[in-house]
């Protein structure tokens, strides 16, 4: 149907038509088959038409329509090529910029989840070191408390000192026995560490002027023995057997007086007249690498624990073929010494006044014993403690940590036959990297579909070099290691663990 474009109203532009009043204004038209733009009525066009009609039938006539729309359709196909070609080039654009923001979206969801995971890790942190700072205070109000009381205890040690010398005391004379001379006595120093030594006794002491000659004195005991000390009887004296202090008074004597009781200062000071001669004395026989074992298992005998540790790593540090009897007697009988008349002895000696009471003599426990064992162990040698092993309020090992430490102990690999200790120092930093992540150990069973063995049982590792975080979390789960025991007692003690392993 012909489309009609009513002209009426509309003004050409100037430049292209002049606007006369003598033309009359026609309704247009368009006629679609015939390509024209005619009025209705018009003669002209009713005339082309018409003979367009007739020809139309020719074969040269539908080759010339054929070719006009061939035309107009390339012209069409050539502009919709051209819009569809800028329409890439914009859409070309936004995908660039919608690729930009999808990554710069997902690095920073990436970001985002690196400084969560450090934030959490930043706070755990700041709780061990918080739990570290709460520990170490208590333990510095301790040891502010002990100089407190040795402090007191050498002013009591000075004043008495002082009477014994203005003649206001009684005097002290070690009993005669066996092993002992009169002239063997102990020269105790006021300053904040007290120390014992032994000197030669000098000829004599001023007689108190209210003593009578019936009164045996110390001088006049002390000056009817030989001026020096043979070196026999000191050894007999630091090899473990007790010392008493005894007063010496007239055979007229009903009572001791008040006067006449030893120092209470010196009891402080039994166990440390026992223990410093082990400290600097080279040990050249398996009896005296024994005796030195012995002092070691005291209480309050520090020094001599920590040169038994020193000996025992530098045992451990000697190959195989070279260790000595006496290495090998310390590594054999160190934590497995089976008592006898010389611990018996050992037990027998006083304990120190400021540790009496509180302590009580504890030999080193085995591998296997219970935690409780070792709790008590660590409450008496704190010397002892190991790696990863939290303090509480009371100075005391935090229990769960104690527990994933003994785990971990009973599961690392063995010093191997050469006394190398790499592989178990490899196996360490693996268990701490692996529960330093929380849920670590749970995502490494899911990865590998490991299960976890219905029963605990304690196995050493037996794995090659190198160790992976799969190896042990494979051997943990062998083992028993159950999820809870992971989240409650080893994680926790892994981040503590490495919080508290220097850098290099």
């Amino acid at each position: 149907m012909p489309y009609s474009y009513n002209l009426q109203g509309t003004t050409p532009p100037l430049e292209l038509l002049k606007v006369s009043e003598e033309i009359p204004h026609l309704g247009w038209s368009h006629h679609a088959d015939f390509d024209l733009v005619h009025t209705f009525g018009c003669g002209v066009c009713a005339s082309y038409m018409d003979h367009t009609v007739q020809l139309q039938h020719q074969p040269s006539f539908q080759a010339a329509l054929q070719a006009r729309d061939t035309h107009r359709k390339a012209g069409y196909f050539e502009g919709y090529a051209d819009g569809r070609r800028h329409q890439r080039d914009d859409d070309e654009v936004v995908y660039t910029e919608r690729d930009r923001f999808r990554e710069e979206f997902i690095e920073a969801v990436e970001v985002i989840s690196r400084c969560k995971l450090e934030i959490s890790g930043n706070l755990d942190a700041l709780r061990l070191v918080t739990d570290q700072l709460q520990s170490e205070r208590a333990e510095r109000d301790i040891l502010r408390k002990q100089v407190e009381d040795l402090t007191k205890e050498n002013l009591g040690l000075t004043d008495r000192l002082q009477n014994l010398d203005k003649g206001e005391a009684a005097q002290v004379s070690p009993r005669p026995g066996p092993g002992v001379v009169p002239s063997q006595v102990i020269e105790v120093t006021s300053t904040p560490s007290p120390t014992l030594s032994w000197k030669e006794e000098p000829p004599a002491l001023p007689t108190p002027p209210h003593s009578t000659g019936t009164s045996a004195t110390y001088a006049s005991v002390a000056s009817s023995q030989p001026a020096n000390l043979s070196a026999s009887s000191m050894r007999r004296i630091s090899s473990g057997q007790p010392v008493t202090f005894l007063p010496v008074r007239s055979p007229d004597a009903a009572q001791p007086s008040a006067q006449s009781s030893p120092p209470a200062a010196l009891h402080s000071l039994r166990a440390i007249a026992v223990a410093s001669p082990f400290v600097s004395r080279p040990v050249t026989s398996i009896p005296k690498m024994r005796s030195l074992i012995i002092a070691a298992h005291q209480p309050g005998n520090e020094e001599i624990l920590a040169r038994v540790k020193s000996l025992c790593t530098e045992a451990h540090a000697t190959p195989q073929g070279q260790k000595t009897d006496i290495q090998k007697y310390l590594l054999i009988h160190w934590r497995n010494l089976t008592p006898g008349s010389e611990l018996s002895m050992a037990s027998s000696l006083p304990l120190p006044s400021n540790v009496k009471g509180s302590l009580s003599p504890r030999v080193n426990p085995r591998m296997d014993d219970p935690v409780e064992v070792w709790y008590e162990y660590l409450c008496t040698h704190r010397t002892s403690w190991p790696r990863g092993v939290r303090r509480d309020a009371h100075n005391k090992p935090h229990l769960a940590d104690l527990k994933a430490s003994r785990t971990v102990a009973r599961l690392r690999p063995d010093v191997d036959s050469a006394g190398s200790s790499t592989a178990r120092m490899e196996f360490m930093g693996r268990v701490a990297e692996l529960f330093s992540v929380v849920g670590g150990y749970k995502e490494h069973l899911r990865k590998n579909k490991i299960k976890i063995a219905p029963k605990v049982t304690f196995r050493v590792y037996h794995g090659a070099a190198p160790i992976t975080l799969d190896d042990v979390a494979r051997h943990f789960a062998r083992c028993g290691v159950t999820l809870a025991a992971a989240t409650e007692e080893l994680e926790p003690r892994a981040r503590f663990y490495q919080a508290s392993t220097p850098t290099a």
